[in-house]
């Protein structure tokens, strides 16, 4: 199955993080609760959907046998707080890739690829975009040898 057709689904049951302030000798408010937005356990989890789903989605139009695919920065600007299920979606096409990696690789040592990620809930709400950004190189270039 190609891996443009692959998407990582999960669910998470977290409990909410809940901080109380007590603020004596202030008249209003005198407590309260801050709520995050994002539970940090499921952003996480938007952020790694993410990775996997931009570099899996690269690697199907790069033989690894040629190609050494590292992550050089990943960016999540969160818009929901996931409570379903999630879709991670991201599809470059063979074109795309060619013209901005393999052919510029011909003739530099290395390439940055710039992917980026929709994640949907199960409902399709907008949860989170991820921009990821990678740095490809030909085995040839790379210096550290195993």
């Amino acid at each position: 199955m190609p891996v443009s057709f692959v998407t990582v689904s999960w669910v998470a049951f977290v409990r909410v993080s809940v901080a109380t302030t007590v603020t004596p000798g202030i008249a209003a408010p005198v407590w309260s609760v801050i709520v995050p937005r994002i539970v940090p356990r499921v952003a996480c989890a938007l952020a790694t959907a993410a990775e996997m789903c931009s570099g899996l989605s690269v690697l199907e139009h790069l033989d690894p046998k040629h190609y050494r695919l590292i992550m050089r920065s990943l960016h999540m600007a969160y818009h929901y707080q996931a409570k379903r299920a999630a879709i991670a979606t991201c599809a470059p096409n063979a074109e795309v890739i060619r013209t901005t990696v393999v052919e510029p690789l011909a003739r530099t040592e290395a390439v940055d690829h710039v992917s980026t990620v929709q994640v949907h809930d199960s409902e399709g709400k907008h949860l989170a975009t991820g921009t990821i950004t990678w740095q490809v190189k030909g085995w040839g270039s790379v210096r550290t040898k195993v």
